[in-house]
This record gives structure tokens, sequence and C-alpha cells, in this order.
């Protein structure tokens, strides 16, 4: 199946792989509101997942992604939407001000590089560019 296609199918398994207890266990016990907001950001990072990783069904398939990897990070983008759902960037109280850090303010769903490597199989190299050197013979 393609990504993109979203069948029942694909909601149930996404449902499957990431469940309620799932998202309490890395964030809270969650309250109704909450539940229904993670369930459709869980379907959107299901079909998000798929397009930036287009080699997911055939890496699941053959072992390379295990249900374990793409549980942790469909799980850690649904949770840094509801520890911020509305996107707030600094508040206020009398004793002081809070600033959150940019990635976490914008309230979107996304995925970090590092997760998208995960689930590609690419490696990282802490952010650094790979260390690549040609030799010329010299005469």
């Amino acid at each position: 199946m393609t990504s993109g296609q979203g069948t029942e199918q694909d909601e149930s398994e996404v449902h499957r792989l990431v469940t309620e207890q799932t998202l309490a266990d890395r964030f809270r016990p969650l309250t109704e509101s909450e539940k229904t907001n993670a369930r459709a950001w869980l379907e959107d990072a299901w079909e998000e997942v798929r397009g930036r990783v287009p080699t997911l069904d055939a890496r699941r398939a053959a072992g390379l992604t295990t249900d374990g990897q793409l549980r942790k990070v469909l799980a850690a983008a649904v949770v840094r939407v509801l520890r911020n759902p509305n996107a707030i960037r600094q508040y206020g109280v009398d004793d002081g001000t809070v600033t959150r850090d940019s990635a976490l303010s914008a309230g979107l769903l996304y995925f970090t590089d590092d997760e998208l490597a995960l689930l590609s199989g690419v490696r990282r190299s802490n952010g650094e560019a790979p260390n690549i050197s040609f030799s010329v013979p010299y005469r």
C-alpha cells in the first residue's frame, strides 16, 4: 500500500502500535478531549511518516525497522503536540516569565531528523557532515 491512501486498516494499525496508554506512559493520563485530539494527531503522524519514509513498509517487512522504533517515533511526535497544543511560546505569572523552546512552542506535529533517520536506516553522526577523504596519487 502506498502512502496517502489512509484506509481504515492503516488507522487501526497505527492505533494498535500507539495506544492511549502508550501516550499516557510518555506524558500523563489524557483527558477525554486530549484522547480525541491525540487519536487524530496519531493518524496524521502515521500518514506523514509514511510519506517522509517511503521505504517504511518494506523496511518493516524485512525487519529493518521494528514496531518498537515506529511506536517511539509516532508517540514522540504526538506528545510534542500534547505538551503545547495551543502553540504558546511565552507565558508569565507574577513572579516570572517562561519561554518555551521554539520547536516545542510551534505546537506542530513533526519528526526530528534523528527520528526519520532511525526509521529509514540512515546513520547520523551527531549532526556533523560526513568525513569523506579522497586521495589522489602524486606523480
